[in-house]
């Protein structure tokens, strides 16, 4: 009897991982909209201003590949159903270990 390797598996294991544990995200390439889950973490940084410091946001999310028809780049806008009125562009884009996903970080854009 022939069992499935693991590795064999993990396509459906991310997308299952995915569907339960992601958060909801539009992402949108030129007039086209994809609602997608993604993982990734919200959480307040850091920043140095001469002598003094601020806050800033940082904002990193894990997409699948297959949820995306096209690597991430600047002129793709993306929206977090958890921040409504945010819209950010994703920068840093690179590839995970696996070659699953995409990883990137989030630029809020200002208008």
């Amino acid at each position: 009897m022939n069992y499935a390797s693991l590795e064999d598996r993990a396509p459906a294991a991310d997308a299952l991982a995915r569907t339960m544990l992601g958060f909801a995200i539009t992402y949108t390439i030129g007039s086209r909209a994809y609602s997608i889950k993604a993982h990734g973490s919200m959480e307040d940084g850091t920043i140095s201003l001469g002598t003094s410091t601020g806050i800033v946001q940082q904002v990193e999310l894990m997409v699948l590949k297959t949820d995306l028809p096209a690597r991430p780049v600047k002129a793709h806008r993306i929206r977090i159903a958890a921040k409504p009125g945010d819209i950010f562009e994703p920068v840093n884009v690179q590839d995970d270990d696996t070659g699953r996903h995409w990883l990137f970080n989030l630029k809020k854009v200002v208008a």
